[in-house]
């Protein structure tokens, strides 16, 4: 099923997701219209349901019938497409590296945004920095005094929101660590391969990418940390941004063998940070309580409790458990002594 008619992303240049789903559609050729400003107003003026929350990007399809139907979740959203369009798939038909491709974009969306959260309202020249360009986002026809109004209304909420993520004075050292390690790994990469899984781009890509946008082009801080020690990242950041003429090599994916070599560190990188805290917001879900704290690399994590997340976990354990017994066994050799392999073990 082809739609009818072009997707459209409603959503704003500061969302990482919004990015990723931009880039994605541009790489894969497939039709869409971006409109950027008031979600809200859009969305009752067209007579479609508000989400419930109304996280951004909202994506509005056509499904089967012809009928508009209003979704928020990237991954989900990747997916239906991949099935819809069967050009420039960013999904490995290979079940192993499918499901290697699913952990490392999970990885960007719930870890890798943390990073992105906590710079962008822990500091104050990037606290400043948002409140003075982000009210124009939804309202480039403000007065000077609306958007400072704004940007001061709409900064102390979130900052009052850092906690939530996991952010705060206690866990500034784990997080900025964390991503210093993070872009040192992708730089290092990236000296051998263009994308995580080979010659070329597979969704964990655009999910990385859509959170390195806000880190390395929008935010002060971690952008300064990147521009001086891995300028490669940046250059990556820009380069990913619009793959529409994009040429795939017949060399397309990486074997299995090579993708354990290759990935290693992040594997690594990923036990030691995402895989306690998705463990521990899990059994925090099931204990039914509204928060949680573990360790992380010896530290105490403390955060609000995520439904969702534990979601994520479920669709990387059923993606696993399509694999027959061979490739769950070569899947897991690949995470062998990384800690990864907690999460289906």
């Amino acid at each position: 099923m082809h739609q009818q008619q072009p997707i459209v992303i409603l959503g704003v240049p500061a969302s990482p997701y919004t990015r990723k789903m931009l880039a994605y559609l541009r790489y894969r050729a497939i039709p869409y219209n971006y409109i950027s400003g008031d979600t809200k107003s859009y969305l009752i003026k067209n007579e479609l349901e508000i989400p419930k929350p109304p996280l951004l990007p909202v994506v509005i399809m056509q499904d089967e019938s012809g009928e508009r139907r209003v979704v928020c979740d990237s991954s989900p959203i990747i997916r239906s497409l991949e099935q819809s369009f069967q050009t420039r798939e960013t999904i490995p038909q290979n079940k192993v590296l499918a499901l290697l491709n699913s952990l490392l974009e999970d990885y960007g969306d719930e870890w890798i945004t943390k990073y992105m959260f906590h710079y962008r309202w822990h500091h104050a020249p990037d606290i400043k920095n948002a409140a003075s360009l982000l009210p124009f986002y939804s309202n480039m026809l403000g007065s000077d005094k609306e958007i400072k109004a704004t940007g001061e209304f709409f900064s102390k909420i979130q900052i009052e929101r850092l906690w939530v993520v996991g952010s705060s004075e206690n866990t500034a050292n784990i997080i900025k660590e964390s991503f210093e390690r993070f872009i040192t790994i992708l730089a290092n990469m990236l000296v051998k391969h263009r994308f995580l899984l080979g010659s070329r781009p597979s969704s964990a890509d655009f999910a990385f990418f859509g959170q390195l946008t806000q880190l390395t082009q929008f935010d002060p801080t971690s952008r300064s940390f990147v521009e001086e020690k891995h300028p490669r990242v940046r250059a990556w950041v820009d380069l990913m941004e619009d793959l529409s003429g994009y040429e795939i090599e017949q060399q397309e994916w990486l074997s299995i063998d090579d993708s354990k070599v290759h990935l290693q560190d992040f594997l690594s990188e990923i036990g030691k940070t995402y895989v306690p805290t998705m463990l521990a917001n899990e059994e925090a879900i099931l204990d039914k309580k509204d928060s949680w704290e573990t360790k992380v690399l010896g530290k105490t994590w403390m955060q609000k409790s995520f439904p969702y997340q534990k979601k994520c976990l479920q669709w990387l354990r059923d993606e696993f458990n399509t694999l027959n017994k061979a490739e769950q066994d070569d899947f897991l050799n690949i995470l062998a002594g990384t800690n990864c392999e907690q999460i289906f073990t």
